[in-house]
């Protein structure tokens, strides 16, 4: 059964992200998210945005400190 709610780590490709992203220890691939959605096509795909919102996140999170929303 797969993690889902309103939440943006309520969801199996965020929660994927944020694994993918720690194993890797490519704080770039934060970058490469945001960029997809940035300079990609009009309109992104759920996967790409769900990353993206994971990615600001944790952008969030290291510019205001506050790391409570980010899971653990």
């Amino acid at each position: 059964m797969g993690a889902w709610g309103i939440g943006i780590f309520e969801n199996d490709e965020a929660n994927d992200y944020i694994l993918d992203l720690i194993k890797s220890g490519r704080i770039d691939m934060v970058c490469d998210s945001l960029d997809t959605v940035i300079e990609g096509s009009r309109y992104p795909g759920a996967t790409d945005s769900m990353r993206a919102l994971a990615a600001i996140s944790i952008v969030k999170s290291i510019i205001t400190g506050d790391y409570s929303e980010l899971p653990s």
